[in-house]
């Protein structure tokens, strides 16, 4: 078991229940370093995808900091350059014999977009191209060699994570929205470069 996975697990948890009790500055950091956690280990890691890991993981926590800051659509749009740069990553290397997880994957997330589209007023096009970006990032994963088990629960937990965030801000506001966007989004994190790095070490 990788030894980040302890401290990394303190450091978001702390957030997820605390924050809440900070001034939102102070809240807005510690909600990044699980991330700078992350990022530290990749840069010491190294290997070949590190070039396309710690771009994935920086626009990702700078999508933190503005979320944070309620920032919607700059975060969306932080997020999917994150989102390419890990599709850089699982296009490596391919395996087919998962294809058959794109089916369901692809219903279910022509279900989520169409509620959340219906929803999304003015902001459409930018959810739109969000969702469509986060759906491709996702269909790529399940069919690259890059990915095992572990990763693949980790970029459902993104999907599932970013369809909270839609649901709650423009279907109906959800009381435990909150601990289950950032619990669902720091395990996807976690998961999916922890799945990157073990591949390089293979």
């Amino acid at each position: 078991m990788p030894k980040i996975i302890i401290p990394y697990s303190i450091l978001a948890l702390a957030y997820i229940f605390l924050a809440s009790s900070f001034h939102p500055v102070i809240a807005a950091l510690l909600k990044i370093t699980p991330l700078l956690l992350l990022l530290a280990w990749v840069a010491r890691a190294g290997g070949d995808f590190r070039k396309y890991l710690l771009p994935a993981l920086g626009f990702g926590l700078a999508g933190d900091i503005a979320m944070a800051f309620q920032q919607l659509i700059p975060g969306l749009g932080l997020f999917l350059v994150g989102h390419i740069f890990y599709m850089l990553i699982w296009c490596r290397q391919w395996d087919f014999s998962r294809r058959w997880l794109q089916l369901p994957l692809l219903l279910v997330a022509a279900l989520a977009a169409s509620q959340l589209l219906v929803h999304a007023g003015a902001l459409w096009p930018e959810v739109a191209l969000y969702i469509a970006v986060i759906i491709l990032m996702a269909a790529m994963a399940t069919v690259s060699a890059v990915v095992n088990i572990a990763g693949l629960i980790g970029v459902y937990s993104f999907l599932l994570s970013d369809f909270v965030i839609g649901w709650n801000q423009f279907i109906e506001p959800l009381a435990w929205a909150s601990p289950v966007i950032m619990f669902t989004y720091y395990l996807a994190q976690l998961l999916m470069v922890i799945t990157i790095i073990q591949y390089q070490q293979r």
